[in-house]
């Protein structure tokens, strides 16, 4: 378990008399982050994870009821080294590694405002 805090800025803007283009960025900083290992059933404290947002959302104004949208999504996400744990069983010391995770998605939706 962890908590995070997540600013975010955004901006839109009309290209044409329907469509509209925009850019949201967003930072999640996380504190007292965790991470469970079930084979060895340990949990980790881990020195953070971190994960930076781009978007490109992109809505089109089908009619006065009806939106079409998409948005592009890239993220980065940072976790930086744990706190190193004893197996008991004299194999050593366990730790999860610092790593960066890059993941792009696509989300496509119909908004109906009525």
């Amino acid at each position: 378990m962890g908590y995070s805090i997540r600013p975010m800025i955004g901006i839109n803007t009309k290209i044409q008399d329907r469509l509209k283009l925009g850019l949201l960025i967003e930072y999640q900083y996380g504190f007292e982050t965790k991470m469970s290992e079930s084979s060895l059933n340990h949990t980790f404290t881990l020195g953070g994870a971190d994960i930076l947002e781009i978007s490109f959302p992109i809505s089109y104004e089908y009619n006065k009821d009806l939106d079409l949208f998409f948005e592009v999504t890239f993220q980065q996400q940072m976790i930086t080294k744990s706190n190193r744990l004893y197996t008991g069983n004299g194999n050593g010391y366990w730790y999860e590694p610092e790593s960066t995770a890059y993941t792009s998605y696509l989300k496509l939706g119909v908004t109906y405002s009525f």
